[in-house]
């Protein structure tokens, strides 16, 4: 939430209001600076969360911490810091909890109203990534989804969540960094990566390169380092490597609309419409240097369980509100907790 919203309480108060008003379920944070887990309880209870986790992150000096919040229960796998410039939150949901919190609702609503509960469609909100709450080369051909490799650990009644924060200097570092979170990503049936990334996307190279990104890169060292490769083109490699086993859900109804191409190169499927492109950087109250032209760094990305069956959308919330709430706009995605799906295990 952009530093912590430190000495802007005005600011920390907006954030407040606008995750009540979209009713979120699931919440991720970066830059929970200078907080600890006593004001992210007490805060995410002022939003309706009864749930949170703190995460204090190994980075020396100033911490750019993170944290999660939900209003149903939250279970630790872990706390990964080695490897990592700030680290990633590996937690995990049972679905049920959310099917019992909607069965309730529905009940309550039957017994004093004969209209349906808007709430009957199962619906999970969560909100991503960063500042906020929510491949090889630089090839562009990578595939937009994934032949997903079998899960190792069968617990379809949870659903995985990842909050992770990137190394904001280094392509290279985050290579490292996007293989961790991508061999976690294989050992799980629904898993959902979310945060910010720091890196770019090799599906946004048609409009990278209508704008000339990389030669606006190219003419500061820091820029150069963070999102270039040596022969100064944009290095795609981390979110490639991720893409390989996750979904962007930012694509989820351009790439539901060419499943039939899920594994032709990008050129192929971007040659008759291609994706409006929306940036999560920057937003009028961004000051930070490295966000040099509109790019998006922040994802919710998931396993293809997830992308098959649970997602009905998700969005980089552009609006006037979300203008002065961090340096970087929110991404709400919603999910159904599909039973069918949970309890479909032999």
């Amino acid at each position: 939430m952009m530093d912590g919203c430190e000495g802007d309480l005005a600011r920390l108060e907006r954030i407040r209001f606008w995750i009540q008003a979209q009713a979120l379920d699931v919440v991720g944070f970066q830059e929970l600076n200078g907080w600890d887990q006593d004001r992210l309880t007490s805060w995410a209870g002022k939003w309706g969360h009864p749930y949170s986790k703190f995460m204090s992150c190994k980075h020396t000096g100033l911490h750019y911490d993170m944290g999660i919040s939900a209003t149903v229960p939250i279970e630790v796998v872990e706390e990964l810091v080695e490897g990592f410039w700030h680290g990633a939150l590996h937690v995990k949901i049972n679905l049920h909890h959310f099917q019992d919190d909607l069965a309730e609702a529905d009940k309550q609503t039957t017994s004093t109203s004969a209209t349906p509960s808007k709430l009957s469609d199962d619906v999970i909100s969560a909100s991503g990534p960063s500042g906020s709450y929510g491949s090889s080369g630089s090839s562009a051909s990578a595939s937009a989804t994934h032949q997903a490799q079998k899960p190792l650990v069968t617990d379809e009644e949870y659903l995985h969540l990842i909050v992770v924060h990137l190394h904001p200097h280094s392509a290279a570092q985050r290579r490292i960094e996007a293989t961790k979170i991508a061999q976690i990503a294989t050992a799980h049936d629904k898993l959902i990566a979310l945060g910010d990334f720091n890196t770019l996307s090799p599906l946004d190279d048609y409009h990278y390169k209508s704008v000339n990104l990389t030669r606006a890169l190219q003419k500061k060292p820091a820029l150069r380092a963070k999102f270039l490769q040596e022969d100064l083109t944009i290095d795609y490699t981390p979110m490639m490597t991720l893409l390989h086993v996750l979904n962007d859900l930012d694509y989820f109804d351009y790439l539901q609309s060419h499943r039939s191409m899920q594994n032709a190169p990008m050129s192929e499927m971007f040659r008759e419409a291609r994706p409006p492109f929306l940036p999560s950087v920057p937003t009028p109250i961004n000051f930070d240097a490295s966000h040099a032209a509109p790019m998006r760094l922040d994802y919710v990305m998931a396993t293809e369980t997830v992308f098959e069956y649970e997602v009905l959308s998700c969005t980089i919330i552009h609006s006037e509100e979300t203008h002065t709430l961090s340096d970087h706009y929110p991404i709400v995605a919603v999910l159904r907790a599909n039973l069918s799906v949970v309890d479909a295990s032999p």
